[in-house]
């Protein structure tokens, strides 16, 4: 079965790059949701990406006012209390911020004290001009020191990395997974 698998992954890698991105996306948070879901109540999703992490999860997206997204909060300025919140998915959303620093500073307001959060930004994709969607540029890149000097005060790291091609060295994003000190 794993050998099928295996075999249906590379053809759509080779056929469709980011429908096999999106899996290989999902199967990164799949550890976080099976590991983490039990456990808290309060699971916040920044940006709508045509579907929820899951339904019990708080959908937040400035620009997007589908029935599915819950609130059309600034990530700067987040509408939830205090160390309120227990896990915060942001993926895809920081290279549209004018002060990425000054989100992660809210993410550390809003989140519990051992509150995880789970980052990911671009690397060396493309840039977007005038993204469709948020209506305004896409302006920044990652690397993984980066990301790092953005959270360390606020976040112990859990794992870091490269989003990457399997089978390449071509690291097209950077993800980090980490837990509020």
């Amino acid at each position: 079965m794993k050998l099928i698998k295996y075999k249906i992954l590379t053809l759509l890698r080779s056929i469709f790059p980011t429908v096999y991105d999106y899996f290989y996306y999902r199967h990164n948070l799949k550890g976080i949701k099976n590991s983490e879901m039990k456990r808290y109540q309060q699971c916040v999703q920044i940006g709508y990406r045509d579907n929820k992490i899951s339904n019990n999860w708080i959908v937040v997206d400035k620009y997007d006012f589908s029935p599915l997204v819950d609130l059309n909060d600034d990530v700067s300025d987040l509408s939830f209390p205090d160390d309120s919140i227990d896990i915060i998915v942001c993926n895809a959303i920081l290279q549209y911020v004018v002060k990425p620093s000054q989100v992660i500073q809210e993410f550390n307001r809003v989140l519990k004290k051992g509150g995880k959060i789970w980052i990911e930004v671009p690397s060396i994709q493309p840039i977007t001009y005038i993204n469709k969607h948020v209506g305004f540029d896409d302006l920044w890149r990652f690397s993984l020191k980066g990301i790092e000097m953005i959270v360390a005060d606020h976040f112990k790291t859990i794992q870091i990395g490269y989003s990457r091609v399997r089978n390449s060295y071509l690291n097209f994003g950077v993800y980090y997974y980490g837990e509020k000190i």
